[in-house]
This record gives C-alpha cells, structure tokens and sequence, in this order.
C-alpha cells in the first residue's frame, strides 16, 4: 500500500515532524535499569528487545517524584507499536499521553476497543490497548494557543504572506482531519476509510529485523530532510506543535505518564521539558 502521508506525523497530512539532532544519540549506559525508559523486573530490554533501544525512549524524572517517559515512533511501524506496547506494560502508567488532537481520541479509543490486534490505528491505538485502566489525553491540540503561536511568529519574525495562507491552509487540512475522525467515531463515516494504515513490509518480520528496518527508515528520513529545505510555514508549525505538546505534558497531574509521539519530536520535547536520561 502506498503511504498516503508523512509516517512520522498523524495529526497533519502537510505537517513532517523535524528531523532529530545529534542529541539523539544514546546516552552513555550506567547499568542502572531504572534508566531505561522500559524496566521489567530488572531484566535488560535491550537485550531481549532490540526495538527497545534507548534512542526512541526517554525518561524524565521530574518534581515530585513523578516520571515522564517518552516514547517516540514511526507511525503504524510494528517496531514501534511493539515499543510502546512493551512500555507500557512495563511503566503501567497513571496517564497516556497521545500526540493526537482531543477531538481524534474517540477514534483511536474504538480502533482498541474493537479492531482487537488489527493494524488500524498503529502505535496510538495500541497504546490505548496496552493502558486500559489509564486516563488518555491528546497533547497535539488546535485550539487557541496554538493558533496565537503561530500567529506571534508571523508577526514577530516578518513572514510574507504567502507563509501566511500556507499556515491557514494547514491549519484548515488539521482541521478537517479532525472533523472526519470525530464523524468516524460517531458512526457518520465509515470507519475503514479513515486512517488508512502504513504498511513496511517487515510486518511479520523477527524484532530484530523490524528494529533495524525502522532504524534504516529514520535515516533515509534523515538524510532526505538534511539535504531539502523545509519551508517557513512547516518549520513555524511544527514548534508551535512541539511547545504546545511540551505545555501539555508538563501541566499533567500523574504520577508515571507515557507520552507516544514521533520519533522527530523527541529533542524538542526533552529540550522544553528539561533533561533526559
């Protein structure tokens, strides 16, 4: 099946995830399985599963004892949907944090509760799946403050206004996006021809093999991105969505909290929340 988006993103169709910064890189391992992102009974997850890799978890303890981990994905990658179901059994958290918009959760909530192991939905409704006893919220919001963001930025830094329609245009697609999940979930659209899944081949595949399948799609992502210049309207949008999604995780009230977002967000999230191990 062709993709049909961007697989790093699922809130926007216009809308790529940056890709991640040297900061990416592992940090050095100490030995310490409260470290890893994913501890189960002391074991090793490295060891037991490749697609746990310390480059697409991060934890961040934060005041008050609580902990924040954060798990990034390539979106309907089943390296990914295997990550963050193994996290979550691992971490049984207080909350779920989806980077979906409140207004896509019903949808994701009925591809969990009824599309049992089918691929619809990817990592978002696995997640879901995985927690039912935790409260899900969406922390890639259109509301107000976003759109004041990305409006404080065209001001403040001079855009034309070309990047203007373009914002507006996006804005319109998030939109819509959002209508056609919410008439889904109501049962005024049909189900199946919203959010289609991406489909990688690797499928049934060994861990292994899907680990190293999505490690090498990250960097063809990567290097795709280091050589195209990204126009102003996707770099604005994508910070507004990132401090959004950082105000969002920061005011949750739990004590453990995952976080399921695309790989490409991860150093902006750690880099606005504060440091990570």
């Amino acid at each position: 099946m062709s993709q049909r988006r961007d697989p790093t993103d699922r809130t926007s169709p216009l809308a790529p995830s940056p890709a991640p910064s040297t900061e990416i890189a592992p940090p050095v391992p100490t030995g310490d399985a409260e470290q890893r992102a994913s501890p189960a009974d002391g074991a090793d997850q490295r060891d037991a599963d490749s697609r746990l890799d310390e480059p697409f978890c991060r934890r961040i303890d934060r005041e008050g004892g609580t902990t924040l981990h954060l798990v990034g994905v390539v979106h309907d990658h089943p390296a990914s949907v295997a990550r963050v179901r193994r996290v979550v059994a691992a971490t049984t958290p207080d909350a779920l944090a989806l980077e979906l918009p409140d207004g896509s959760l019903p949808l994701y909530r009925q591809f969990a509760e009824r599309d049992g192991d089918s691929r619809r939905g990817g990592e978002m409704s696995a997640a879901v799946d995985a927690a039912p006893d935790a409260r899900v919220v969406g922390i890639d919001p259109l509301d107000a403050r976003f759109v004041r963001s990305m409006a404080a930025t065209v001001v403040r830094e001079r855009h034309d206004r070309r990047t203007a329609w373009s914002l507006a245009k996006r804005t319109v697609g998030i939109a819509r996006r959002i209508a056609h999940h919410r008439l889904a979930a109501a049962g005024l659209r049909d189900r199946s021809t919203v959010d289609d899944p991406t489909t990688y081949g690797c499928e049934d595949a060994s861990p292994d093999e899907q680990a190293d399948h999505e490690s090498e799609h990250v960097s063809r992502c990567c290097l795709f991105r280091g050589v195209t210049e990204r126009p102003p309207a996707v770099e604005i949008t994508t910070d507004a969505r990132e401090r959004r999604m950082a105000e969002r995780l920061d005011a949750l009230d739990a004590e453990t909290v995952v976080a399921v977002v695309g790989w490409g967000h991860l150093d902006a999230l750690v880099r606005r929340l504060g440091s990570a191990r």
